[in-house]
């Protein structure tokens, strides 16, 4: 499928699809929106609920770029009292040529952005010493998690791409793959999604959203 790179309006980039007329992220600010939705509202919101020590085990939905990862990996560094397994599950890898274009973004320079797209695809690897990631070319109809997990990031393409990844079935599962106290954060805010996660025992907040998006949803198994 051809990607086009998008400059977005806080001067950071993300990949265009033409054919779907989707973005990996947020025209109106690609870091803008991981901030805010994965690293405040998700990553620095369940540490500290856990006081920032102890593992934790990340699943992200759609590993893309790599920008979660990369912020997450940054986060953690600070902290190394954590022990950081991050989980990513990505039907479609990106070439080289097309992650080489993010290496020089203010977000992959803080981390060890090369080495995350490098690391072997289905094999636990060592990023730093408390950074361990895990990619599975797989899609999550078919995923089976290793093990629960303390925060997901669900980063699907939106219901309009891919609106099976929005059905209750994936909610569902979702909140099964979910510690007790684990955090489930999306910059999706439609109502139907709520309802969806309600319904799999989830407490839902709907919180302020990125620059573009009135809202977003974060939840919580309790």
């Amino acid at each position: 499928m051809k990607v086009e790179i998008l400059t977005t309006a806080d001067s950071s980039k993300t990949l265009h699809l033409p054919e779907l007329n989707e973005q990996y992220h947020s025209k109106h600010g690609a870091l803008t929106e991981a901030e805010h939705v994965y690293v405040k509202a998700g990553l620095q919101h369940r540490l500290a609920a856990n006081a920032y020590s102890g593992d934790l085990n990340v699943f992200e939905l759609g590993f893309g770029t790599g920008m979660n990862a990369a912020l997450t990996a940054a986060l953690v560094a600070g902290h190394p009292q954590i022990k950081c397994l991050y989980t990513v599950i990505e039907p479609i890898i990106l070439s080289p040529e097309q992650y080489d274009l993010f290496r020089e973004e203010t977000w992959a320079l803080k981390a060890p952005f090369i080495a995350l797209h490098e690391a072997r695809w289905g094999e636990v690897v060592a990023i730093s010493d408390n950074f361990s990631l895990l990619k599975l070319q797989t899609t999550f109809e078919v995923f089976e998690a290793p093990d629960l997990v303390d925060l997901v990031y669900y980063d699907a393409f939106g219901p309009r791409v891919h609106p099976q990844l929005w059905e209750p079935w994936a909610l569902q599962k979702c909140a099964d793959l979910m510690k007790p106290k684990a955090v489930w954060v999306s910059y999706c805010a439609k109502g139907s999604v709520r309802r969806s996660l309600q319904e799999a025992g989830l407490v839902v907040e709907r919180l302020a959203g990125p620059p573009g998006k009135r809202e977003m949803l974060r939840a919580c198994k309790t």
